[in-house]
């Protein structure tokens, strides 16, 4: 399965939101985004998830190298992409427990899944 997900930077901090605690990596921060549906671009992709995510417009600028998520029967592909905010309006939490904005140094200390980590290695 392809998943994309937004490097969302601005102001020299990177966007992370927290996952509700009843789902998979349950409390765990990740770089926001999601599934690429049939007959859908990764970019169309990410840009309707953040979209339906938090509410923001986003413009994916660069593709970084994807990661493989294994898991018991099958495997996650995570599609990263640099990406800028086109409108400055508010976030709103409509699919995450929390987010917050992070200077690589900080993030590197905060519980991320194991694709999410290899990701922000990439950065």
């Amino acid at each position: 399965m392809n998943v994309v997900c937004a490097i969302l930077e601005f102001n020299q901090k990177i966007l992370f939101t927290c996952r509700n605690k009843d789902r998979d990596l349950g409390l765990h921060w990740e770089f926001p985004g999601g599934k690429v549906e049939e007959n859908e671009t990764e970019t169309a992709a990410l840009m309707r998830e953040i979209k339906e995510e938090l509410a923001i417009s986003i413009e994916p600028f660069e593709r970084l190298q994807p990661v493989r998520w294994d898991r018991d029967q099958d495997f996650i592909r995570l599609i990263p992409y640099r990406c800028r905010l086109i409108e400055k309006s508010p976030l709103v939490l409509i699919d995450h427990g929390a987010l917050k904005w992070e200077i690589i140094k900080n993030a590197k200390q905060l519980k991320l899944g194991h694709a999410d980590r290899l990701i922000l290695n990439q950065i």
